[in-house]
């Protein structure tokens, strides 16, 4: 056995050391020490690996099968392929598909521990297969004609201890097992003619197709005669051609401005999915990286925010990835609460929340900086534009934001979980949004604003100013009515570049400020009115929060019209947007985040209810923005729901069933849900309707159908042992705790 020390593993994460390599055969003081023991896959791979399949045994051995075509005397690589053949890609965890100017490739999963893949040339091409061990020990590669044979030592990991310094990561106990003693195999067997060839540390297929001809190949890792299990190239094609139409048929897909984006979004999450070897598992990373996906483990925020995009798109939620990040002061609350109603997964709750309770204390004491700790604040930029210390200390209304967003999420955990403290969580979540408007909001400019502990507010607003209402701030019709119109002016907050992280009349905004470096940043960049997706993302789900429905559709349709721009110009998304859709030379480039900005609209169609107080699991759907929109197959609570909208109806199906419609006008439902005896909802219309319901929702037994007409207006509308309620809600009149506002 091989004890390999993974402390220093790593570029970019100091300690670091290139040449750094320590092996030893002395076991006892490590602990904790894991093997798989389930196999893994990846059909779709990440953006920058397109052509690759990747196996991993339950001995922990890796593999990987990768793609290539010579186009023009030149064997293009994995970004070349990327740029100028894949960029018709369609992929899930388990497909995927390419199809370009002179071949189509399919490619899926055929067991646990195999992928079928399926090449079918256009034109006359030349392609090659590479077959290698990712694992770094084992032995070699045994050829026979069109098959090949490796084995490699089986391969187990302590996780280590990772502690998280202001500016880098220290790990400690991380270490690679790798046992000689057991040998785990994998095997590629091509279709057709030709041989592989030895290539170093892999095996090499090279094979000329012809128009119409085809390729099949089998990939898969397991025991010693693991070649018997391989399918006959009928098989293949037939599995192939059945799998590739349940793939079309349940794909996630929408139409129409706010649901044409849908699969695009879906589709670039998996592109993002990644193998991490040191935890065993897929992650959801943020930027373009390798098979091992070593550099994303520890930037908790970007994990979270591709959480929350997977989550919102109806992707697979990854928990592993969910829990080990539930900690991160900024998102771990509201990414684990999104992914705990998109599921009600307690086991995910519970051991977020014994986070939680070491994170955040429950207490009304805000956070405050100083000139010595001014980093903390302005997004952690040491000379961004909203950086203002002037007199003494400072309360930062941005990490009190998260402060009460946490509270909030944490108090609503606890009635879930019946925990002790969750009286007093109430008492405090209460206490410390009052205190958090006595503090942070004012009057005078309509917003909420750092103030200095000498009773001074700051001068410059941006983004964070918002952020707040995702957990309840705004506690006032009049604080909300300012802050709306705030929002809304297209002078400061409105508009394409909503919401920028510096307001539009600050004297800084599009300025080209001075980096620490010593270097200018371009216009826009230092956060002198650059777009935040995650920023948009809280602001839109406190205008939720709120039920103010119009602004937050302003805020959708805005969001939505900048990353379409950015995508139609670029092909991808990036992590920090500018209003004049020029790149950041500073933030990732292709970045899932970024797709947080497209999610909105997808929200708008159809989203959970995260803050209704009786904590019951419900919906919302429908939207007032023009046009028709629909939305496909997106999974929820294991469910399928497709929504279509248009000018005049309005329809909602789960699994195939039509369980709500709506005619004669646009209208928005809030809290829809069932109840012991029937359903109830809210419904907001801005012209006479006509709705049709089709009880029970979730199930396909005992269907009974109600049809009735309700006027303009905000109402509650209950159905009860077959009896319809409607009850007006008037604009003045105060809704009670468990009745969202409008």
């Amino acid at each position: 056995m091989k004890l390999i020390n993974r402390e220093y593993g790593f570029d970019g994460r100091p300690p670091y050391y290139e040449d750094f390599f320590e092996e030893s055969e002395t076991f006892s003081q490590v602990a904790g020490t894991m093997f798989p023991e389930v196999a893994n896959l990846a059909v779709s791979g990440n953006d920058t690996t397109l052509n690759d399949l990747f196996l991993i045994g339950k001995a922990g051995t890796m593999w990987n099968l990768n793609f290539s075509v010579w186009k023009n005397g030149k064997l293009l690589d994995s970004n070349s392929l990327s740029s100028h053949h894949l960029s018709n890609s369609e992929c899930s965890k388990d497909f995927k598909r390419i199809s370009a100017d002179s071949f189509i490739l399919r490619a899926c999963k055929y067991s646990e521990s195999s992928i079928i893949m399926l090449i079918s040339a256009k034109q006359k091409m030349r392609i090659k297969l590479n077959f290698n061990r990712v694992s770094r020990y084992g032995g070699d590669f045994v050829i026979n004609g069109t098959s090949v044979l490796s084995n490699g030592f089986a391969r187990g990991v302590t996780f280590g201890r990772q502690r998280l310094t202001d500016y880098d990561a220290i790990v400690n106990d991380r270490f690679e097992i790798y046992d000689d003693t057991k040998l785990e195999y994998a095997i590629t067997h091509v279709y057709g003619e030709g041989s592989f060839v030895k290539g170093g540390s892999s095996a090499i297929f090279n094979a000329t197709l012809l128009p119409s001809n085809s390729l099949a190949v089998f990939f898969a890792v397991g025991d010693s005669n693991i070649k018997e299990l391989a399918p006959t190239v009928t098989e293949i094609e037939s599995y192939l051609t059945t799998f590739e139409s349940l793939f079309d048929a349940q794909k996630v897909c929408g139409s129409g401005k706010f649901g044409t984006s849908m699969s695009l979004i879906a589709q670039s999450v998996f592109r993002h999915c990644v193998y991490n070897p040191y935890r065993f598992a897929d992650y959801y990373i943020n930027e373009e990286g390798d098979l091992n996906g070593l550099n994303y483990v520890f930037d908790s925020t970007k994990m979270l925010e591709s959480s929350i995009v997977s989550a919102l798109s109806g992707c697979p939620i990854l928990i592993d990835q969910l829990i080990q990040n539930a900690d991160d002061p900024i998102l771990g609350p509201i990414a684990i609460w999104i992914a705990f109603c998109r599921t009600r997964d307690k086991y995910l709750l519970e051991q977020s929340y014994l986070k939680w309770l070491k994170t955040w204390t429950a207490d009304t004491i805000f956070t405050s900086v100083n000139i010595f700790t001014k980093r903390e604040i302005g997004f952690k930029m040491p000379s961004s534009p909203l950086k203002e210390i002037e007199d003494g200390k400072l309360y930062s209304l941005e990490f009190n934001s998260y402060k009460l967003i946490a509270l909030d999420i944490m108090e609503r955990a606890s009635r879930i979980l019946n925990r002790p403290e969750r009286l007093l969580l109430r008492r405090v979540c209460k206490g410390f949004r009052e205190k958090f408007n006595d503090v942070f909001f004012d009057y005078s400019r309509g917003l909420y604003l750092d103030r200095y502990l000498s009773g001074k507010f700051a001068l410059n607003a941006g983004a964070t100013a918002f952020i707040a209402l995702a957990g309840g701030a705004a506690v006032s019709d009049n604080i909300v009515d300012m802050i709306l119109i705030n929002l809304r002016d297209s002078a400061r907050f409105g508009g394409v570049g909503t919401v920028p992280t510096i307001s539009k009349d600050n004297p800084s905004y599009g300025s080209k400020t001075r980096l620490s470096d010593g270097t200018t940043a371009d216009s826009f960049e230092n956060y002198s009115g650059s777009v935040l997706p995650r920023l948009n993302f809280l602001t839109y789900l406190g205008l939720v929060r709120l039920g103010a429905n119009d602004v937050a559709t302003e805020i959708a349709d805005n969001s939505l019209h900048l990353f379409q721009s950015y995508y139609s110009k670029y092909g991808f998304v990036p992590a920090i947007m500018h209003p004049d859709r020029k790149l950041d030379s500073h933030a990732t480039q292709d970045a899932l985040s970024g797709y947080l900005m497209g999610t909105l609209a997808l929200c708008e169609l159809i989203d959970i209810e995260y803050f209704n107080d009786d904590l019951r699991p419900s919906i919302r759907f429908g939207t007032f923005a023009k046009g028709e929109h629909s939305i496909k197959h997106l999974n929820i609570w294991g469910h399928s729901i497709d929504i279509l909208i248009s000018n005049k109806s309005i329809t909602l199906e789960i699994d195939g069933r039509r369980v709500f419609d709506a005619t004669s006008g646009r209208l928005i439902v809030r809290n829809f849900k069932e109840n012991p005896n029937g359903a109830e909802f809210f419904v907001y219309t801005k012209s006479e309707a006509s709705i049709s319901l089709h009880l029970p929702f979730f199930t396909k037994t005992n269907n009974n159908s109600y049809t009735f007409n309700i006027d303009i207006g905000r109402f509650k509308v209950i159905v009860d042992d077959c009896k319809i309620a409607v009850r007006r809600v008037s604009n003045t009149e105060k809704v009670d705790n468990k009745d969202p506002s409008f």
